[in-house]
């Protein structure tokens, strides 16, 4: 399916909540997990997936990349 430039972007279910992630956001609060759980508990429709897509643009990162090592890499030989 192609992308018309011409045609505005149609509106997602995470829209009325963005400026909410990103005030979070703003305030150091960045956990995907967390942001989400809240959401959900306001009974918002969205998904994880779909809060962490929008959490990664405002990292600056694509939303696969915004998977981070909990531990760092063993020390090599």
């Amino acid at each position: 399916m192609k992308h018309h430039p011409s045609k505005p972007a149609r509106p997602s279910r995470l829209d009325p909540y963005k400026p909410y992630l990103e005030r979070r956001f703003a305030a150091g609060c960045t956990s995907v997990t967390h942001r989400h759980s809240e959401l959900v508990a306001d009974n918002a429709p969205v998904t994880c997936q779909m809060v962490r897509a929008h959490i990664a643009t405002l990292r600056g990162a694509p939303a696969s990349a915004s998977h981070r090592l909990r531990t760092p890499p063993a020390p090599g030989p």
